[in-house]
């Protein structure tokens, strides 16, 4: 995991323990940035594991923010990772109201996200590079931010209701607007 900001407070002194670890903390702990790069077999540290299990628990049921980063040295895409990681994010996916995900595995190859009914109920804002995984996010119903590689927008996903668009400049700018009517900011790469 990388900016481990709640667990750094909560070892510079008794008093700043106590605070981060008081229940009235739990928005500390739910910023969830992970960043790594698994083994050759996909696998995931156990330490990783307990950290991010601690950050999960400490945030109660408070709303998660989560940016993901996972890379691998080698070139198939579709290879599963250590499910552990996907099934402890997806057990809390009632809770995400930010994602965002760059890397080297496809998050529609990863059995959490493909064998499992995905609703998403607090997600607003939402950054996939991977066209083939915004699919997944279909069930959104308070998604209002998209950032997305492509130009070409998924017509499953709640486009009436974004109005803050991230994405490639399109061939027919009008159809983005007409697909997203609600669009306040659109910002073209």
């Amino acid at each position: 995991m990388k900016d481990l900001l709640a667990l750094s407070i909560s070892v510079v002194c008794s008093r700043w323990r106590m605070l981060a670890l008081s229940p009235t903390s739990a928005r500390l702990w739910s910023r969830i940035h992970i960043s790594l790069t698994p083994t050759i077999e996909g696998s995931v540290s156990k330490a990783f594991l307990s950290i991010l299990q601690h950050y999960l628990d400490m945030s109660s049921h408070h709303p998660l923010s989560l940016r993901v980063g996972i890379f691998q040295a080698f070139e198939d895409r579709t290879i599963r990772l250590d499910p552990t990681i996907f099934d402890l994010l997806i057990q809390n996916i009632y809770r995400w109201k930010s994602f965002s995900y760059t890397g080297d595995y496809r998050l529609s190859a990863q059995k959490a996200f493909s064998e499992n009914d995905l609703h998403f109920p607090v997600l607003e804002y939402l950054d996939v590079s991977d066209l083939e995984d915004v699919s997944l996010f279909e069930d959104t119903p308070m998604l209002c931010s998209l950032d997305t590689p492509s130009s070409t927008l998924n017509p499953a996903l709640p486009l009436g209701q974004i109005t803050l668009l991230k994405c490639t400049l399109p061939q027919e700018p009008t159809k983005v607007l007409a697909l997203c009517p609600n669009v306040s900011r659109l910002d073209l790469r």
